[in-house]
């Protein structure tokens, strides 16, 4: 079975393209904040891999968990329910957004296409550390319930 689990610094979602009308012409780029982290997400992968790639028959399941800090202006009680998983971060980036960047990061380094996924969770919880982003990538796994 492969299996790989790697962290990425900083909690960042996928932002909407840009449309810029110059002349006649409309066009469309990714900001520059969203290639840039991608860009730290291949690198961070592309270190740890080891040449680790599912090929493109292979499904393959995700896991992201986004460990956010601690408000300070959090009371004492509200920061130990925060670190005791008793509350989470209801707050952007949203959930979907934070899978779609590293994904997109991963396309074509860690597997061809993320049609490849058919198993995906993403789970955002406070932590006391600064906040991160732990990835893990594996075969899917069986037996599979729902």
């Amino acid at each position: 079975m492969k299996e790989i689990e790697f962290e990425i610094p900083g909690v960042m979602g996928k932002m909407r393209a840009r449309t810029v009308k110059r002349g006649n012409f409309t066009t469309s780029y990714t900001p520059k904040e969203d290639v840039n982290y991608e860009n730290l997400v291949k690198t961070i992968y592309l270190n740890k891999a080891n040449g680790l790639m599912w090929n493109d028959k292979e499904p393959i399941e995700v896991h992201i968990v986004a460990y956010f800090g601690i408000p300070r202006s959090y009371s004492k009680k509200k920061s130990k329910e925060a670190a005791e998983l008793q509350m989470f971060p209801c707050k952007r980036p949203d959930a979907d957004n934070i899978a779609k960047i590293i994904l997109d990061g991963l396309n074509g380094v860690a597997y061809h296409d993320d049609a490849q996924i058919v198993n995906l969770t993403v789970l955002k919880i406070f932590h006391n550390d600064l906040p991160k982003v732990k990835v893990t990538i594996r075969d899917m796994q069986l037996p599979f319930s729902y």
